[in-house]
């Protein structure tokens, strides 16, 4: 049986995760990275589900790294027009290189956390991840960043189970974690929001501006631009004869385009930042179902090199594609790269 790493939130997937590891003889040692000053409690909620679990359990601080890699980086895209994924960042640049550094340091075989994702091994030896079991709760889309390195050395117990199934896990075992809600907020962003949270951040002004259509007419001013997203409808004051929703945000110009619902659709991106779990990008063009949002459902679409990216074309026309969002590609249920929208 393997030495395993496990990632640590005290909260029901990474405990259940634990404890899957632990029955199948497994000798597993929890680990809580502290990203930020917000997370109060996540360190004794790790140590508590620990000690119910009866394993070791070890705190990291990464607020220095955290806030150099995943918080300027969003609150500098935010500023900059963009809608960022901090979620991306942090699997990228902390998570799992981090977990990984530490599990080599300290002589484990294996990490493992609680995603809802799987893991498959091919033919050729290669692992490759694919969609979790519950498909409201997969989490694929998050960890297209993940290379071979990681993935040979990865282990992911949720995979073939539901939410449900991991709750009555933990009901049944009696861990205190339960009955605890779910979070569904950035894990940074605390009770003043997330405006205020931007600009706190980037400890500047951030001045009003204009709404303005299509073709440039002025309908009003704005708050500032990190006030809003691409496909955003609620908040922005302006009385029209029909619903309007952001369709740009012109950081350089300081402007945002507002539309009509039907304007929002787009049929062809571009893309940059490329990761693919081989390390090697496609040199030649390729089909496969690509994913915008999370929250939104894979699209087929045709991809073709373009300068250090892809230009990606749908079949069908998608809602509200937004500048600094991860296009993450799909061939069936294998995750096989993505890049951020440009």
């Amino acid at each position: 049986m393997a030495k395993i790493l496990l990632g640590m939130s005290g909260g029901v997937d990474s405990t259940v995760a634990a404890r899957l590891l632990l029955r199948d003889g497994h000798e597993v040692t929890g680990i809580t990275f502290i990203m930020h000053e917000s997370q109060h409690t996540l360190a004794d909620d790790a140590r508590r589900a620990a000690d119910e679990l009866g394993i070791r359990h070890e705190t990291v601080d990464m607020r220095s790294a955290f806030r150099e890699k995943v918080i300027l980086p969003f609150a500098e895209a935010y500023a900059s027009g963009q809608t960022p994924n901090p979620c991306v960042l942090c699997n990228k640049h902390i998570k799992f290189p981090k977990m990984l550094e530490f599990a080599d340091a300290h002589g484990f075989d294996l990490i493992a956390t609680g995603h809802y994702a799987s893991l498959r091994k091919k033919a050729n030896g290669e692992y490759r991840i694919s969609a979790a079991t519950d498909a409201a709760k997969d989490q694929t889309y998050f960890l297209y960043t993940l290379t071979e390195d990681i993935l040979s050395r990865l282990v992911l117990p949720l995979a073939g189970l539901t939410k449900a199934q991991v709750r009555e896990i933990a009901k049944t075992e009696g861990f205190t974690c339960a009955a605890e809600k779910e979070s569904q907020d950035v894990c940074f962003i605390e009770k003043g929001g997330l405006a205020t949270f931007l600009r706190q951040t980037l400890g500047r002004d951030v001045p009003c501006g204009d709404f303005v259509d299509c073709d440039g007419n002025v309908l009003g001013r704005h708050t500032g631009i990190i006030d809003y997203t691409v496909g955003q409808r609620k908040g922005l004051g302006i009385a029209f004869t029909e619903p309007l929703y952001v369709k740009d945000i012109d950081a350089s110009a300081n402007r945002i385009v507002l539309c009509t619902g039907e304007r929002l659709f787009e049929k062809e991106i571009f893309v940059d930042r490329c990761v693919f779990p081989s390390k090697t990008p496609p040199t030649e063009s390729f089909r496969a179902d690509v994913r915008i949002r999370y929250t939104k459902m894979s699209a087929p679409a045709l991809l073709a090199p373009y300068g250090d990216g892809f230009r990606i074309v749908f079949d069908t026309p998608q809602r509200a594609p937004a500048r600094g969002q991860s296009a993450v590609f799909f061939d069936g249920d294998e995750l096989i790269g993505g890049g951020i929208i440009k």
